[in-house]
Order: structure tokens, then C-alpha cells, then sequence
């Protein structure tokens, strides 16, 4: 009996923390993994721009030009005017050169642009169109969910895919 009146009181008690109500915080940032294309067109590149705050994905047609390059490019590029019009925009800088790249053990971007300054969102971007280009690729043997950016000031940094 004593068992019962102190597990009732417990139960009763709580635990003294605060129910609170959900905290929104925009769509978590996901990448396809290896292999997968979650209901993509094979032909599908996806870019990562900032909506509301928050890294989304966006899906267009690679038009047979399904690399990593590819993805990158066209990243650099910016949103087009139907992403604009549903509130994406990109935190990366423009840039005429090219984002090269190496895979090894890990993925390597070499960006045309110092990486000092960049925001966690804009590196986001980079990584998650990265490692998603690369996972769907299936190319070389790069873990492949980290990815080292190293900019034109020198400056080094790793990055998954999160936001």
C-alpha cells in the first residue's frame, strides 16, 4: 500500500517540468543518402536555398548534366524566379569562378570565394547540394555525410548537412 501511495504521488507530482506547446523551426535540412532518390526523377539535381530562415531543398531537372559540378553551378547561380517566388534565396556570394572539388576519404570543396565571413546558413547550403549531388552519384568511397570547404583566404572548415 505504502508502494501504491508513493507511486501516485510521483505520478502526480511530475517530473517539475513546463509543458510547453510545439516550437516551430521550419523544416529540418535533408539530404538523399547514398543510393536513394526519395521520389526524385533519376535526372533530378537538388540545390539548397534559405526559406524563412531555414535550409529546403528544391528539385529541378539536371536536363542529362546530373553531377556534382553540375549541382554547384547552378547553386552559385542562385535561385531561378519560380524559387524566388516561393521566398528562396541563397546567403552565398556571387562569384564567376567555379567551386572545385576533390573526393578521397572525405569530400573537398575548394571555393572561388573567402569562406571567412560566410554564414552557417550559406555553408549549409554548399554542403547539403555537396553531399546530396555526391550520395545520389554514388562516386567514390567520400563519407558521406561531411564535407570540408576550404575557401580562397585559406580558411578550412568541415560541414554536414544541417542547418
Amino acid at each position: 500500500m505504502k508502494r501504491l501511495v508513493v507511486a501516485l504521488a510521483l505520478l502526480l507530482s511530475g517530473c517539475g517540468v513546463q509543458a510547453t506547446g510545439a516550437v516551430p523551426m521550419g523544416p529540418a535540412p535533408t539530404f538523399v543518402p547514398r543510393g536513394e532518390t526519395s521520389g526524385l526523377a533519376p535526372a533530378d539535381l537538388v540545390l539548397f536555398f534559405v526559406v524563412d530562415g531555414h535550409i529546403q531543398g528544391v528539385a529541378r531537372p539536371s536536363n542529362g548534366r546530373n553531377s556534382l559540378s553540375t549541382a554547384l553551378t547552378l547553386l552559385l547561380k542562385g535561385p531561378d524566379a519560380e524559387e524566388m517566388k516561393r521566398g528562396m534565396v541563397t546567403f552565398l556570394p556571387t562569384s564567376s569562378g567555379s567551386v572545385a572539388y576533390e573526393v578521397a576519404d572525405m569530400l573537398t570543396l575548394k571555393l572561388p570565394f573567402a569562406l571567412k565571413g560566410l554564414t552557417p546558413l550559406a555553408t549549409s547550403q554548399l554542403a547539403c547540394t555537396a553531399l546530396t549531388a555526391l550520395n545520389v552519384s554514388g562516386i567514390g568511397t567520400a563519407r558521406p555525410d561531411l564535407v570540408t570547404l576550404s575557401g580562397a583566404d585559406g580558411a578550412v572548415t568541415q560541414r554536414g548537412c544541417d542547418g
